[in-house]
């Protein structure tokens, strides 16, 4: 079997009937004959929404340890309905989760992740400064303040500050329980 945005995009034409936000978007514009990589950045309002990072499980499952396979993964599944920042984070997680396979360190982990996106783009910017705000502060509550007035906007779903919130968690708690209660309690749509 393989993976690209063609097959993809043929399978989310037969089995997904989700027409919100990026979701809809991504199957009218298929439905209109518009084909990946186009499919996501078409007329869409929602590029950055939260549908392909919430998807990266998945791909880098299929590539545990290969985060440039989970990377491609999950660029040929988020350009059917996303673009930009939206198609960058779910390769940002897919490289990481990857990685999570063969390496525990947080550092080294976000470092290799970022590495494979570009640095101007807003996830590499929001998930350097939500490391660098930790550092300085040690307040997980007054990172997530700094997160929403840089990279906030009227989209709760957006991945930029919902990417900083995961990033936040995970560094900020101690043990899997207070991780997950640090990224629900930063609010937006985290829980992706």
């Amino acid at each position: 079997p393989r993976v690209d945005s063609l097959a993809l995009a043929a399978a989310w034409d037969d089995h997904v009937a989700f027409p919100w936000n990026e979701y809809g978007v991504g199957q009218r514009n298929y439905a209109e004959g518009i084909r990946p990589p186009f499919t996501g950045s078409y007329d869409n309002w929602f590029t950055c929404g939260e549908g392909a990072a919430i998807r990266t499980e998945l791909w880098a499952c299929l590539a545990a340890g290969d985060p440039d396979l989970a990377a491609a993964y999950a660029h040929a599944d988020a350009c059917f309905d996303h673009d930009g920042d939206g198609i960058l984070a779910a390769q940002f997680l897919a490289r990481l989760q990857s990685l999570a396979f063969v390496e525990s360190d947080p550092d080294t982990l976000l470092d290799t992740a970022l590495a494979g996106i570009p640095a101007d783009s807003a996830i590499h910017r929001v998930v350097q400064d939500t490391r660098a705000w930790l550092a300085e502060t040690g307040d997980w509550q007054e990172v997530q303040r700094r997160i929403v007035a840089a990279y906030g906007n009227s989209d709760f779903t957006d991945v930029r500050p919902n990417t900083g919130f995961v990033v936040l968690g995970w560094l900020a708690g101690a043990d899997f329980s207070e991780r997950i209660c640090i990224t629900n309690n930063c609010g937006l749509d985290c829980d992706s």
